[in-house]
């Protein structure tokens, strides 16, 4: 009997002390547990609401956009327009693809101004309707104040003055040791050895013919009259 005592105190499976101790454990882990699990949710909710207060409202994420020169027909695709970018911005896009087309801005005039067109629509239809997008003059206010949306179009308009605008140069300006011309005669004016930037600047328009090809010419050869310098037909 004596042995049997001591065996059921070692197994504890009938001694009311250590089966206390064991619920009391039991409730003391499913309480740590369920303090663990509103913690937990506490921590989600704070964190969800404070990435409520930083993430930045939606007409400031970036788009990307097309921007299009109206007297140059050239176009920009998938531009991108984030919230930092203002019409200053736009400004070094467009000079920088110009230049990257071998025909740099000589300058922007007053007269460039950049159109906002936030839903996309055929050129037809912008075209006929030039007067219905945003003026984007302030060149303080970020574009995307503006909401543009994906895929919309951003026009230059006016008179963009290019390197290709400028006057062409008689060969006489230009010449270096080297370098070779292509001359013309033009029959209206009666002379040769006309220069090809002369040909087409000072006789546009004029009956010419070719005169010599790839002259590699030792001296600034042109015999244009604008040029004071006469060399006739004979």
């Amino acid at each position: 009997m004596k042995y049997k005592k001591e065996n059921n105190i070692v197994d504890g499976q009938n001694n009311p002390k250590i089966n206390s101790y064991i619920t009391k454990c039991q409730n003391e882990i499913r309480e740590l547990e369920e303090s663990f699990k509103k913690s937990t949710e506490l921590l989600i909710a704070s964190y969800e609401e404070y990435l409520s207060h930083i993430n930045p409202s939606p007409k400031f994420l970036p788009v990307n956009v097309t921007i299009k020169i109206l007297d140059k027909g050239v176009e920009m695709k998938n531009v991108r327009i984030d919230r930092a970018t203002i019409v200053g911005d736009l400004k070094k896009i467009v000079a920088t693809h110009m230049e990257n087309i071998g025909n740099p801005i000589t300058e922007f005039q007053n007269a460039n101004v950049f159109v906002l067109y936030k839903s996309f629509s055929s050129m037809n239809d912008i075209e006929n309707n030039l007067n219905d997008g945003i003026l984007l003059i302030d060149e303080s206010i970020p574009i995307l104040q503006h909401n543009p949306q994906p895929g919309s179009l951003i026009l230059l308009k006016g008179k963009l003055y290019c390197q290709s605008d400028a006057p062409k140069q008689c060969f006489k300006s230009t010449f270096k040791p080297g370098l070779k011309m292509d001359y013309f005669s033009c029959i209206n004016c009666n002379q040769r050895w006309i220069c090809r930037p002369c040909i087409e600047e000072c006789h546009k328009g004029h009956q010419v013919k070719s005169y010599i090809r790839d002259h590699n010419a030792e001296w600034a050869c042109c015999y244009c009259f604008k040029k004071r310098q006469m060399y006739s037909i004979p």
